[in-house]
């Protein structure tokens, strides 16, 4: 094989061989996924959870019951580490972007109230329950919550529709050359989308994949209703018509150069991912003058002659290319972000929740089937009856039956009797003590113990015991909650571009109102978070500078921070007492950095020039100085005494703060030894 195979065609190549291409690394990345330990595992993880596992081989009589723990632990894992609570912020160091990121925050809070992603993140950590790794996706939908008024919105991916090409060791995605999103689509929807390419857009199922099974369950739960409608004649095996056909979104990282001595306009014309790609080598206004007013230039870069910045983004189907251009996400990067919860190095996917459980779950379920069937046979044991004894009383007699009556010719003897003695149904002590074990087990395996101890400590005020319990959510859930903060750094930080890309002041408007509204808004270029002008640039004239580069540098100028352990709220809290325990010993803190730490958001900027937690103390005491001075000219009166500091033995802070409830829980004090 060609050592530049693994490229893909130009766009300017026949439609036909980059369709091979394509074809050829989604069918490679597919094969090199199920040599995955957890693509293997996945068929089990769903046996378990769906309650089927070797229904089919057990004959009628016998029992069938589950044992449901895994189910039920799975259920309450998600439940734990799906309710988020995080606390995060847009951070800027540029003081003159401030209240951007204030538009940003305020934003974001909507989106989270008004879109509900929170479903969605459910979602991808249920996949990564049972898969491995669940992908979620971020996209802009234009027509999200009504015709113009879109959102960004959130999709869920298994692994098996994310399929990497060029996968590097770490197993970062985003380094990968070319991700395929493989997205099962209704062929109307497609036909919508691609109106003017409908012709290439065929179906390549009648019933989407994920509807097939429960479809056939749905059908025989309402057979009495489809008798009443004429169509329980219907074949068993038929599912219902909705025809679907797999969009798939490539990604490739393309680091194509323009040689062609010309700029090449890229993107669709009028959108917000169109852009001129100058030739390698051509003249860039630099943006300033040489001493006799003429503009001065540099010779574009490769960097700068790149044709796909933003990534190339190919779509396409089965039977043909919709899209071969530039991606449309200013942020560059695949919007495929992976949720992961038992994540080895050596593996590209995760582990899921079931690995070490299945086989004690399975074990589980024959020791309840055995219960359950010798309790049965202890009420209707198997029974041997005398010749003379009618065969048809004999067949239709059973123990757990009352007033039955038998006739026979003779009663001497046992006309019928148990097969075995009572005593072999008894059963020994060991099989209760070894199904509790197991049940224990598999709840230790999983985390279940450290999730309850989580959910414990939420719900009650703090206390040292409480922190004890905040401390017993052991380092598997903590690793956990640590690999889902990272996957909501990375949404948030997608996120974050995405806003400043689409959300236009009108959009803003309609969200937060005239909050909305920035001072970026009144430039030339209005509508848009990003400034008309690069720092230093005169605004009497254009910006050298394009909208995507412009965007590039302010948006570099955030970033989306995330308060370790606060996602799931295991943060020590001791911590935070302290500090204001501190502040109330006289401690120079000044409000600014305590509300960093609490994470309010929007408590407002701090004095210019104070950059140290001393600076910023001296600031607030002149401040509150200047207001007592203030209030002292209204009322003619002088400033009142400052607080003392009280009586009493001083505290030795021997023991963590903690938050006491006082006047039957109508007030509360922090206190301290």
């Amino acid at each position: 094989m060609a050592s530049r195979s693994y490229e893909c065609p130009a766009r300017t190549a026949p439609e036909g061989d980059r369709l091979a291409w394509l074809k050829r690394s989604r069918a490679e990345a597919m094969q090199w996924l199920q040599t995955q330990p957890s693509y293997r595992e996945f068929n089990e993880a769903v046996s378990i959870l769906d309650e089927t596992d070797g229904l089919d081989d057990i004959p009628e009589e016998l029992s069938n019951v589950t044992a449901g723990e895994v189910r039920r632990n799975i259920r309450e894992m998600v439940g734990v580490l799906s309710d988020l609570r995080a606390l995060a912020t847009f951070r800027t160091e540029n003081k003159s972007l401030y209240n951007v990121g204030v538009v940003l925050d305020k934003l974001s809070d909507a989106w989270w109230y008004m879109e509900r992603p929170k479903r969605q993140v459910k979602g991808s950590i249920q996949v990564a329950a049972i898969a491995g790794t669940g992908f979620l996706c971020p996209d802009w939908n234009p027509d999200a919550n009504g015709k113009g008024r879109g959102n960004i919105q959130l999709t869920v991916l298994p692994p098996h529709r994310v399929l990497p090409v060029g996968l590097p060791e770490d197993g970062d995605y985003q380094s990968a050359y070319c991700v395929h999103l493989v997205k099962e689509t209704p062929i109307s929807q497609a036909h919508k989308k691609w109106w003017d390419q409908r012709g290439k857009i065929s179906a390549d199922r009648e019933t989407p994949s994920w509807m097939r099974k429960g479809m056939q369950r749905f059908t025989e739960f309402l057979s009495p209703v489809l008798q009443m409608f004429g169509a329980a004649n219907l074949p068993r095996d038929n599912d219902p018509t909705f025809p679907t056909v797999d969009i798939v979104y490539s990604y490739i990282d393309d680091f194509s150069v323009n040689l062609t001595g010309k700029p090449i306009v890229m993107g669709q014309p009028n959108t917000m991912w169109e852009y001129t790609v100058p030739s390698l080598g051509d003249d860039i206004p630099l943006g300033v003058n040489d001493a006799a007013g003429n503009p001065l230039y540099r010779k574009a870069t490769t960097e700068d002659a790149r044709l796909y910045p933003m990534r190339r983004l190919v779509i396409w189907c089965e039977s043909g290319i919709l899209y071969d251009d530039t991606s449309y996400w200013w942020h560059g990067r695949v919007p495929a972000i992976p949720v992961e919860l038992d994540r080895w190095q050596w593996e590209a996917i995760g582990r899921p929740l079931t690995h070490d459980v299945v086989r004690l779950e399975r074990s589980l379920t024959r020791v309840m089937r055995v219960i359950d069937d010798m309790a049965v046979c202890r009420a209707s044991p198997p029974l041997v009856a005398q010749e003379e004894l009618p065969p048809a009383y004999a067949e239709g007699f059973s123990p757990r039956m009352p007033n039955q009556t038998l006739h026979m010719t003779s009663l001497s003897g046992e006309p019928i009797k148990p097969i075995l003695p009572a005593d072999f149904y008894n059963l020994p002590t060991y099989i209760v003590d070894w199904v509790k074990y197991l049940e224990a087990r598999i709840q230790r395996l999983m985390g279940v113990n450290d999730a309850s101890a989580l959910m414990k400590a939420r719900q009650l005020p703090a206390s040292d015991s409480i922190e004890k319990l905040r401390e017993m959510a052991g380092p598997i859930l903590k690793e956990m909650t640590e690999s889902i903060e990272l996957s909501m750094q990375e949404l948030g930080t997608q996120w974050m571009w995405l806003a400043f890309e689409f959300y236009t002041a009108q959009r803003r408007i309609q969200v937060l109102g005239k909050d909305g509204i920035t001072e970026e808004d009144l430039d030339y270029d209005p509508g848009t978070l990003v400034p008309s002008h690069l720092p230093g640039e005169s605004t009497d004239k254009p910006s050298r500078a394009t909208r995507l580069e412009r965007a590039k540098y302010f948006a570099g100028q955030f970033s989306f921070f995330v308060t370790p352990g606060s996602l799931h709220q295991i943060t020590q809290l001791s911590q935070k007492l302290v500090l204001l325990q501190l502040k109330k010993m006289g401690f120079p803190i000044d409000n600014w950095t305590l509300a960093d730490i609490f994470n309010l958001t929007n408590f407002g900027a701090a004095p210019e020039g104070a950059n140290t937690i001393m600076e910023r103390w001296v600031a607030q005491q002149r401040m509150a100085e200047e207001a007592a001075a203030r209030m002292a000219e209204q009322t003619g009166k002088g400033g009142g005494p400052g607080q003392g500091a009280g009586g009493g033995r001083p505290n030795t802070n021997a023991r963590a703060p903690q938050i006491q409830q006082k006047d039957q829980g109508t007030r509360s004090s922090v206190v301290t030894s």
